[in-house]
């Protein structure tokens, strides 16, 4: 059973980005999500380490442009893609991307950070 202690999403009319933090395995999972057209959703997550995180947090400070990083598991691997342009973070994880404004990204940098201190706790 999953223990999300973290769950927020980052809603527009055709994409989504969620963050979240599972407890349990002391886990931060990015997911991305397009809508079909059917109004159902399609989405795709990945799993990501501190050293990612730690990345994905430069960008958004601006010590760095760019990154990418792939994630392994069992017979599937996801590339993940994280940018800033035009003071917009654009979050892809494989087709599925999402961009999040300045204040967007405020907040999953706090969220982020307090789900990198959680995954490290004793």
């Amino acid at each position: 059973m999953e223990q999300l202690v973290l769950n927020k999403a980052f809603m527009s009319k055709t994409g989504c980005l969620k963050l979240q933090y599972n407890e349990k395995t002391k886990s931060i999972y990015l997911h991305a999500g397009k809508k079909k057209e059917d109004d159902s959703w399609d989405w795709v997550k990945t799993k990501i380490g501190d050293a990612e995180a730690g990345d994905i947090l430069n960008v958004i400070k601006g010590k760095f442009e760019k990154i990418s990083f792939f994630h392994k598991f069992k017979d599937q691997q996801k590339r993940t893609w994280i940018n800033m342009k035009d003071d917009l973070l654009w979050v892809r994880i494989e087709d599925y991307k999402k961009s999040l404004n300045p204040g967007e990204q405020r907040v999953f940098e706090i969220l982020l950070e307090k789900a990198i201190v959680a995954s490290n706790a004793a």
